[in-house]
């Protein structure tokens, strides 16, 4: 941690050098990102993308069934303080030719209260380079390229994830070529994420992940489609000693779209997809590949997502998001189980909230969140859970 620290405090120290906004010759150099402190509370158990921590609230989670004590202590209110979804960045450019990023944030999906044993993540490591007028070339650690939309929350690490949005940050490369009011892309990169270093589906054989994407853009708003999918090579498994494994294919496609004028600004998402998990898309828990069996899991969902602006300085939105595993608790390639160990299989969001941005450009939140999810108890048998989460805050951006 001391290490990380250090590392941090180093890098900071070259801001004021360049104070951040540089003129070196051709290149320039500044800094970006937020603060944000919140104050969160939940009338039941919930989870961060099923770890135990607060630091991006995603569902309501299992409560314990089988001791009346736990079951209790489950069910309580609870509350924490957070900055975790703070994140800072550096913008590189140099003769408007080639471009980059870095971004990090201190998320930790362990903890409630990390002070001071936040993580420091990595988000992006992103390069661009400006091939024409009309094209341009992205690689690295990047939002994938079919992500499309994103909803009205100040949730930001949730973002709807698990919840209707898809498509989360991954190792690619992609190109994208305007044409008109078109914009389009076609990328290659890793499959779903491997965090060891044991080999598996996502990583067997020599062909990525391949996407398209193409957005019309009309002035108030844009439309667009896009469609990510791979092979899975799952007969190569050191596992298929019965040769019982099989190889498969995962993919997802989406539809997206937004507009905005003085009142109101819209966004939507509603995509289908099959062995998700096995992709960067964040759609549901239970839709990754059954190799042994050779088992394909489907899943569907979408959000909804609007904010008003009252007064200048007012805005009040409101959401709604869902996702699912299609037919998961029939599915044998679905884990089953209670008191958290359940696979998700279902997940419903609505998301409301107010804020008010000061003149000095920091602004103030209300925002709350209620939870339906829905687990796979056993065999041909789910349970819904729901919860309440309501967060109060502020952000600052720099």
């Amino acid at each position: 941690m001391l290490k990380k620290m250090g590392a941090v405090a180093a890098i900071s120290l070259m801001v004021p050098a360049a104070h951040a906004d540089a003129q070196m010759g051709k290149f320039s150099f500044n800094m970006y990102g937020f603060l944000k402190a919140s104050y969160i509370t939940a009338d039941a158990k919930v989870s961060s993308y099923g770890f135990g921590g607060v630091g991006a609230i995603t569902q309501a989670e299992q409560t314990d069934e089988t001791n009346a004590a736990t079951k209790k202590s489950d069910e309580e209110r609870r509350h924490a303080f957070q900055s975790m979804q703070s994140r800072f960045g550096f913008k590189f450019n140099h003769g408007g030719d080639v471009s980059g990023k870095l971004e990090f944030d201190f998320i930790n999906f362990n903890a409630r209260q990390p002070s001071p044993n936040a993580n420091i993540r990595l988000r992006l490591a992103q390069i661009d380079y400006k091939m024409g007028e009309s094209t341009t070339f992205s690689g690295g650690q990047k939002w994938v390229t079919w992500m499309g939309v994103v909803p009205h929350t100040y949730n930001y690490v949730q973002s709807n994830f698990l919840s209707g949005h898809t498509g989360f940050i991954a190792q690619e490369m992609a190109i994208k070529h305007v044409i008109g009011d078109f914009d389009l892309y076609g990328a290659v990169g890793s499959r779903g994420v491997n965090n060891g270093v044991t080999v598996s589906e996502n990583d067997r054989g020599w062909l990525p992940q391949a996407s398209l994407r193409a957005d019309y853009n009309y002035g108030m708003g844009l439309v667009g489609f896009a469609v990510t999918g791979s092979k899975l090579e799952g007969e190569s498994d050191p596992a298929n000693t019965a040769n019982t494994y099989q190889d498969g294919n995962a993919f997802l496609g989406k539809v997206y779209g937004s507009f905005k004028n003085d009142l109101i600004d819209f966004r939507a998402e509603y995509f289908v997809g099959q062995n998700t998990a096995n992709l960067h898309a964040l759609a549901t828990e239970g839709s990754a590949f059954g190799a042994n069996g050779g088992t394909n899991v489907k899943a569907a969902g979408g959000f909804s997502s609007a904010k008003f602006a009252v007064t200048k300085k007012n805005g009040l939105y409101a959401g709604y998001g869902f996702s699912e595993t299609v037919d998961g608790e029939k599915n044998a390639a679905v884990a089953a189980g209670t008191n958290g160990s359940g696979t998700m299989i279902g997940n419903k969001v609505i998301t409301a909230g107010v804020d008010h941005k000061t003149e000095s450009g920091l602004i103030g939140f209300l925002e709350t969140q209620m939870y339906d999810t829905e687990y796979k108890t056993a065999a041909n048998a789910k349970k819904s859970y729901d919860a309440t989460t309501i967060e109060a805050g502020f952000v600052y951006k720099f």
